[in-house]
């Protein structure tokens, strides 16, 4: 910590009243034990005051001054503290339990206050020493100030009557959407299955090379577009032309041997010409920026939602995000999939992950994905809230009576808040297109 003689924000008064709560009240004790760490007090004889009276309190043991001074002297930590003159001075001015949000708030504010400082002064000590990246100091620095801590908010018990007209407001909004909760992707038995994407939700969408999770991300893209739902991609393998040009192939229904191949009639400039008049008026953000550190990413994620209105979020794909960790690219990739769920929570937005499945699959017989073929880390299937497989029979089957050469299956492997399941989609490979097999289901009165 830094203060070139100027003493970092902190309130002292307000630490020894919480202290003096926590160690007279048990309801006051209870409070500040879920809001507070000891790191949130400025002075070092504090923190070891609350470290203590949280230790008593794990082991269920009578809490007082003088069972906390036993404490002190068994753990050798008793001078540290301040001795017992510093404990008789917690039982002077002692505060009301009604106060108590007040005052811990104000410690987590400053604990903040001194955490953004340090990152400050890491963050400069980086740009000095970098050599020349100032993209990888920026993501460096993104990172830091992200870990800095403002504290929980933690929810206090409500009864059920408190709860009721707000859950009627969302039931009758859902019914509204025909069904949807959440943002419709365009495939109404997908979303019959989902309820759609959900704010604050992560989905894995994974697959083994060349089955399409491009294509159907970029299917998903254009159906909310069509619906003015802005969107962002942020593509680390794809340029952003080679994007453009798969939405106008979808938009159009011009086949992409053709735009490949530049053998375009005058009937498929037409049909481009249209597409793209149309494309002009859909809320589709991109960046091609490749390789990105997972920093960089959600700063930029922040940008596209706080300032752009951004609803909904796809990243293509998890393979090509770095982290801080070199040394396991699992850890790593738990890293990364932490950050992109806490952005989700906190930015309040659904978010699409691509990412790739081990080849265990492919020495099954029977070649459906798993949950346990995701690759890198089972860290992103237990912070994703939703995972989509995506299988093609065709990549491996290239028999013209193949009944299902034609369609694709999206295996519903993980739903945090719903059933799992499978949906098949019909899958036109000439144009990369995926399209709903089923006409929308009617409700059921």
């Amino acid at each position: 910590m830094i203060n070139n003689g100027i003493p970092p924000p902190q309130n002292l008064d307000f630490e020894e009243s919480v202290l003096s709560a926590a160690l007279l009240f048990d309801e006051s004790r209870y409070y500040f034990l879920g809001k507070l760490r000891p790191k949130h007090f400025y002075a070092t004889k504090h923190q070891i005051i609350f470290n203590a009276i949280t230790a008593l309190t794990v082991r269920s043991d009578p809490i007082d001054v003088n069972t906390l001074r036993e404490a002190l002297v068994r753990t050798k930590r008793l001078d540290a503290a301040g001795g017992v003159t510093m404990l008789a001075k917690l039982l002077g001015d002692v505060p009301l339990p009604s106060d108590d949000e007040h005052y811990a708030n104000v410690l987590l504010q400053k604990a903040a206050m001194r955490q953004l400082i340090t990152a400050a002064y890491e963050i400069s000590s980086l740009a000095f020493n970098a050599n020349g990246n100032a993209e990888q100091v920026l993501a460096e620095s993104y990172a830091k100030i992200l870990q800095v801590d403002i504290g929980q908010q933690s929810r206090e018990l409500v009864s059920v009557d408190t709860v009721l007209d707000e859950t009627i407001e969302h039931i009758e909004a859902v019914a509204k959407r025909g069904g949807t909760g959440g943002i419709a992707t365009g495939f109404a038995d997908l979303d019959q299955l989902t309820g759609g994407v959900h704010a604050g939700e992560v989905t894995i969408l994974a697959g083994r090379p060349s089955m399409g999770k491009t294509a159907l991300a970029l299917n998903i893209a254009r159906n909310l577009g069509e619906n003015q739902v802005k969107t962002a991609i942020f593509s680390l393998e794809m340029a952003r032309i080679q994007m453009v040009t798969r939405l106008l192939g979808l938009q159009s229904k011009v086949s992409s041997q053709r735009f490949r191949s530049g053998c375009l009639s005058p009937q498929d400039w037409q049909d481009i010409s249209n597409a793209a008049n149309e494309l002009h008026t859909f809320p589709i953000l991109l960046d091609d920026t490749p390789r990105m550190h997972y920093g960089e990413l959600i700063r930029k994620m922040h940008r596209a939602v706080m300032k752009e209105g951004v609803k909904f979020v796809i990243i293509d794909y998890m393979g090509f995000l770095s982290g801080d960790d070199q040394r396991s690219r699992v850890t790593e990739i738990g890293q990364i999939s932490r950050a992109i769920k806490a952005a989700a929570k906190e930015l309040k937005v659904p978010i699409m992950v691509l990412n790739q499945l081990n080849r265990k699959c492919e020495e099954r017989p029977d070649k459906r994905p798993r949950l346990s073929d995701l690759r890198d880390s089972g860290d992103l299937e237990q912070d994703a809230d939703n995972v989509l497989l995506l299988f093609r029979s065709a990549a491996y089957n290239r028999d013209p009576n193949d009944p299902h050469r034609h369609t694709a299956e999206i295996i519903l492997a993980k739903q945090r808040n719903g059933p799992v399941g499978t949906v098949r989609l019909l899958f036109i490979e000439n144009q990369m297109e995926f399209a709903s097999l089923a006409k929308h289901q009617q409700c059921d009165y």
